[in-house]
């Protein structure tokens, strides 16, 4: 482990790079960080980044290909940034971020009346329905057709008949349901699913890599997202109504929901949709 000499971050992080004969590329290559941003932390330019998270994890990364003490280099990145340790400053991430919606009382207005039309429209059906039933009623009693007579003979005959067919519907109706009980029992439990909903008003995802994994993002209406993230690597999220997330190694992945952590348990894929407010319960 090579010491932090008392010069800027950048130029430490340039003169090691220089002193292991490493070029930019061969350094993008091993971290998975591209060159211009592995260039822009030579040069100090640390406001450029997408994000704390990312630049925190980047320079992770790029102190553990150049064989640095990483707590040394994050110690003098605080201590040059004036952030406090853990980048909870004041400096605020640019992406991650979604913007958030002004909620349109048109759309609710108009998606009501769909909803009150087609409960009005079955209220009256059953209103209809409820008022013609008695008088179909009395149309098939007047209309059933009076029993024909017939001998003693073929009234025995017909009912032993009756009988018989009584009595193999009920052999068969048994035979089903055992088959069916059966066919319950041995038909496997469904997966149990993930219990976690999105706060009303969105939430903050976190992720932390504890070893090399690739994850896949889909939130809200954004386009999909692939990242190939290395240890220690955290990213952050703003979360507003849905969110669905992909991993190939569930056990390398740490997930916190606002702070509250969330137990994959061993499902690489995670599904997330924002809990209904009082208002929209009542509407529906």
């Amino acid at each position: 482990m090579s010491e932090i000499e008392p010069s800027t971050l950048g130029a430490t992080l340039k003169k090691r790079r220089e002193e292991l004969g490493l070029t930019l590329a061969e350094v993008a290559e091993k971290t998975r960080i591209r060159a211009t941003f592995l260039k822009a932390m030579e040069e100090d330019r640390f406001d450029g980044f997408p994000g704390d998270a990312y630049l925190h994890g980047f320079l992770k990364l790029f102190a553990g290909a150049l064989k640095l003490d990483v707590s040394m280099v994050m110690a003098q990145f605080y201590q040059q940034t004036g952030l406090p340790a853990g980048g909870r400053g004041e400096r605020k991430s640019t992406v991650c971020d979604l913007p958030t919606e002004t909620p349109r009382r048109k759309r609710k207005v108009f998606g009501t009346i769909p909803r009150v039309m087609v409960l009005g429209g079955l209220v009256l059906g059953a209103a209809i329905f409820l008022y013609l039933r008695p008088f179909s009623t009395e149309l098939e009693v007047k209309e059933s057709p009076q029993p024909s007579p017939v001998s003693g003979e073929s009234s025995e005959t017909a009912g032993s008949a009756a009988q018989v067919e009584v009595a193999e519907t009920s052999a068969e109706d048994v035979q089903a349901d055992a088959v069916a009980a059966t066919s319950a029992e041995a038909a496997p439990a469904e997966p149990r699913e993930i219990d976690y909903a999105i706060p009303s008003g969105g939430a903050m995802l976190r992720v932390e890599a504890l070893g090399a994994v690739n994850v896949e993002v889909l939130i809200d209406d954004l386009p999909l997202k692939h990242y190939a993230l290395g240890k220690d690597t955290v990213l952050s999220w703003r979360v507003l109504k849905s969110l669905q997330l992909q991993v190939d190694v569930p056990e390398q992945l740490k997930v916190w929901l606002e702070n509250e952590p969330l137990d994959l348990r061993g499902r690489t894929t995670l599904s997330l949709q924002a809990a209904m407010s009082a208002a929209e319960e009542g509407t529906r």
